[in-house]
C-alpha cells in the first residue's frame, strides 16, 4: 500500500514538475501579447493624445514581468543609464533582449508620423513573434505534461 501511495506522489509530482518546466512558453506569450497592446497603446496616444513618454512607461498590464521590464526602461529613459542595467525575465533569449532594447530605444526618437510608421513596423514583427510564439506553445507545453507524466509512471512502475 506505501508503494502505491509513493508511486502516485512520484506520477503528479512529475507530471507538474514537465508542466513547470514547458509553462516558459506561456509566459513568453503573455509577455509579447502585453507589449502588442502596449505598441497599441502608444500608437493611439500619438495619434488622439500626445502624453510624453515617460508617462506612457507606467502603462499597466496583467503580467507582472512586462510591468518590470517598462520600468527598467522608463528609470534607463529618465536616468540616461545603460541598456546593460536593464531588466528582463530570465526566459529571453538574447534576440528578445535585443529587440526590447531596440524597441524601447526607437521610442520618441522621430516626429509623430515616423513614429507611427516605427510603431506599425514593430506591430508586425511582434504579431510575427506572437505567431512562433504560439506554434512553440502548443506543440510543447502539452509534451512536457505528458512526458511528466510518462517518467512519472516508469518510476511508479519501478518501484511497485
Amino acid at each position: 500500500m506505501v508503494k502505491f501511495i509513493l508511486g502516485l506522489i512520484t506520477v503528479v509530482t512529475c507530471t507538474l514538475i514537465g508542466k513547470k518546466i514547458t509553462s516558459k512558453y506561456l509566459y513568453e506569450l503573455s509577455f509579447f501579447e502585453c507589449l502588442l497592446r502596449f505598441n497599441l497603446h502608444l500608437k493611439q496616444n500619438l495619434k488622439f493624445k500626445r502624453d510624453s513618454l515617460i508617462e506612457l512607461l507606467d502603462y499597466k498590464c496583467n503580467n507582472e514581468d512586462f510591468c518590470t521590464v517598462l520600468s527598467s526602461f522608463k528609470l534607463s529613459k529618465s536616468s540616461m543609464q545603460s541598456n546593460s542595467e536593464l531588466y528582463f525575465p530570465s526566459w529571453t533569449s538574447i534576440e528578445d533582449r535585443q529587440f526590447l532594447v531596440d524597441y524601447f530605444n526607437s521610442l520618441g526618437t522621430g516626429n509623430s508620423d515616423s513614429e507611427i510608421e516605427n510603431l506599425n513596423l514593430y506591430d508586425e514583427l511582434i504579431n510575427e513573434k506572437l505567431c512562433k510564439i504560439s506554434d512553440k506553445s502548443s506543440k510543447y507545453s502539452n509534451m512536457g505534461q505528458k512526458l511528466g507524466f510518462s517518467f512519472g509512471m516508469a518510476i511508479f512502475i519501478i518501484i511497485i
